[in-house]
């Protein structure tokens, strides 16, 4: 890096020497408020240790003088770009806007405005100049609002930070002061300016800084070296659609494209884990850390040699495989048709799926292909995450991560003939059973757990309940059962709270407690319900329940005289149901065994061959 020259500019100099491009590998503007406001902050402290209001403007030239860092530029094509302090640029471009709607002179405003803005051969062009921002830059010029249908995450956070930067104008300084602030502002605030004398050395000192920590997401990083590498003529629609993927995820969260990004690239590409226990880092760990080094690093491995590889990395794997963990993400959060697994998952907060929901997909799979080995591969996870539930076992990332990466590697790119068997060997080899030692109950930690393991036991014997959620009463679907609150629905033991030593075969309170939250003594109850009777005896409770949904009902006798497809499907499953007039020990443990027998249906591993269309 010997061609880089630094020079001290003011930000009048700074903003007459150019109008500033943006590199194809620079990054939106994304200062949120927090950014503006600590920046406002420090310039206006700046300002305010030197201002008195007897001071003449002539003497702003003596005030102390702030400096704004450095700002990386380079020099190639006939343009001058920025390539790093954009964020910074921008917002003091925006700041100088609101200043020149503010200030009293008529003829200073003009002059900041030529600052900013210049007209050659009938074309306008903006100190930040990025033509897709135009339009909104003009409307902030004219004091419009401004508004777009477009998704473009530039021009809404300018929007946003204008906003606050005019109000943060209004509120500290008077008409007064105005003047004095933009003297001192264009002045006396400085910058170092670093000129790269080539587009190749500019995105090294890209690179190197923004490793060395500088606030850069691992996904601007990696986008920036694959269009660096890709042919020049694609690198403006690449560009384009990554930015459309990433557009896509955003209603998930602030950095998912980073998350989409390591599940896609852990589900494809890395060999090595070194599992949570050792100090050492294989490519599970660094993907997770810094995944843009590790693209770099493993350029070779992943075959990124000619530039139409690079290409094709965005143009083909990124778009399809982020297009997928969008599809994935949705169904996670909104019940989807075919993806009930993925949503039953995501009830439970559990995100390794996405990772190993991509593994087996291919770019080359037609979309119902690709639907079926993700609906297969989220009724193996479904299944192996409720067994453990059931067998108390843990089921964190940290726990599961070693697992699910050698599923991972087994299942990717997999055909889905053979994906098939491959995700039941999987669970085989697990030994999982619901017929258990140790039977499942609820404690103090996992009552959340239960909830949802009751709504899915009670939806697999409900012939009426459908996937989608609706309010129909006693038919109510999984998704109206996991519902909390005063409208969804309660926990409700059947045994009372207090020991009661008539309840026939308990004769120790130390037992009673214990078994009372068994999950064979467990129900679902709207909370209106729930809350009127927690306190009656069984005998009463039982009255109440036959007009609930079809597992607490199937309590009472008159379950089975009124209910014919109740009947019908507890024969179709092969389930012993039976009704009780009493419950006490003895039938606390029948009903166990038969909560024991539905989990056995609910997750059964034939499921894998049914999601996968076998």
């Amino acid at each position: 890096m010997d061609d880089l020259k630094g020079q001290e500019r003011t930000l009048k100099v700074f903003f007459t020497e150019h109008r500033y491009g943006i590199d194809f590998y620079q990054r939106e503007y994304k200062w949120q408020r927090e950014h503006v406001a600590d920046l406002m902050a420090d310039l206006l402290h700046e300002f305010n240790a030197s201002f008195e209001p007897t001071h003449s403007r002539g003497q702003v030239a003596r005030y102390g003088i702030y400096f704004l860092g450095s700002i990386i530029l380079s020099s190639d094509d006939d343009e001058t770009k920025i390539v790093d302090g954009q964020q910074r640029i921008t917002t003091l471009m925006l700041l100088l806007i609101a200043l020149m709607h503010a200030h009293p002179s008529e003829d200073e405003r003009a002059e900041i405005m030529s600052l900013l803005r210049t007209t050659e051969y009938g074309k306008r062009s903006y100190s930040v100049n990025v033509e897709e921002r135009h339009e909104c830059v003009e409307a902030l010029f004219a004091g419009r609002s401004f508004h777009t249908d477009e998704p473009n995450l530039s021009v809404e956070n300018m929007v946003a930070r204008y906003s606050e930067i005019q109000k943060t104008l209004e509120d500290k300084l008077g008409s007064e002061e105005i003047a004095f602030f933009a003297d001192w502002l264009l002045q006396r605030v400085m910058l170092v300016r670093i000129m790269a004398s080539s587009g190749a050395e500019a995105y090294r000192v890209f690179e190197t800084m923004n490793d060395r920590g500088l606030k850069i997401t691992d996904s601007e990083m990696l986008l920036g070296y694959l269009l660096y590498n890709a042919p020049p003529e694609s690198r403006e629609p690449l560009h384009d659609k990554w930015r459309s993927r990433v557009n896509d995820l955003r209603p998930f969260g602030h950095d998912e494209d980073d998350e989409a990004i390591r599940a896609w690239l852990r589900s494809q590409h890395a060999s090595t884990s070194t599992g949570y226990r050792s100090a050492a880092s294989g490519d599970y760990e660094r993907i997770g850390s810094a995944f843009h080094r590790w693209v770099r690093e493993s350029a070779k491995e992943l075959k990124l040699i000619a530039p139409e590889a690079f290409e094709s990395f965005i143009d083909q794997d990124f778009a399809f495989y982020a297009r997928w963990y969008c599809r994935l993400r949705d169904a996670a959060r909104e019940i989807r048709e075919g993806l009930d697994c993925v949503r039953y998952l995501g009830t439970a907060s559990f995100t390794p799926q996405f990772m190993v929901l991509l593994a087996p997909l291919s770019p080359n799979d037609p979309d119902d292909t690709a639907l079926s080995k993700v609906r297969a591969s989220a009724a193996c996870l479904d299944i192996l995450v409720h067994s453990r539930v059931w067998n108390h076992s843990a089921v964190d990332q940290r726990v599961l991560r070693y697992p699910l990466f050698e599923l991972i590697k087994v299942i990717r790119r997999k055909e889905l003939a053979d994906l098939v068997p491959a995700l039941e060997e999987f669970l085989s080899d697990r030994g999982m059973t619901f017929a258990t030692k140790e039977p499942f109950r609820r404690n103090q930690q996992n009552g959340q757990v239960v909830h949802r393991v009751l709504a899915r036991l009670t939806d697999h014997v409900t012939p009426s309940a459908t996937t989608l959620p609706h309010k129909s009463a006693g038919a109510e679907s999984y998704f109206d059962l996991v519902q909390t609150g005063p409208d969804g629905f309660d926990v409700e033991h059947i045994l009372p709270e207090v020991f009661d030593s008539t309840v026939a075969g308990f004769t120790q309170e130390s037992e009673y407690e214990s078994e009372r939250n068994w999950i064979g003594g467990l129900l679902l109850l709207p909370s209106s319900v729930n809350r009127s009777i927690q306190d009656m005896p069984y005998a009463e409770k039982r009255e109440h329940y036959v007009k609930e949904n079809d597992l607490a009902a199937s309590l009472h006798e008159l379950a089975y005289d009124r209910n014919p497809k109740f009947r019908a499907l507890l024969k179709d499953k092969g389930l012993p149901f039976k009704s009780y007039e009493q419950f006490g020990k003895a039938e606390l443990h029948e009903r166990q065994q038969l909560y024991e027998q539905i989990a056995a249906q609910v997750w059964s591993p034939e499921r894998i061959r049914v999601e996968a269309g076998f």
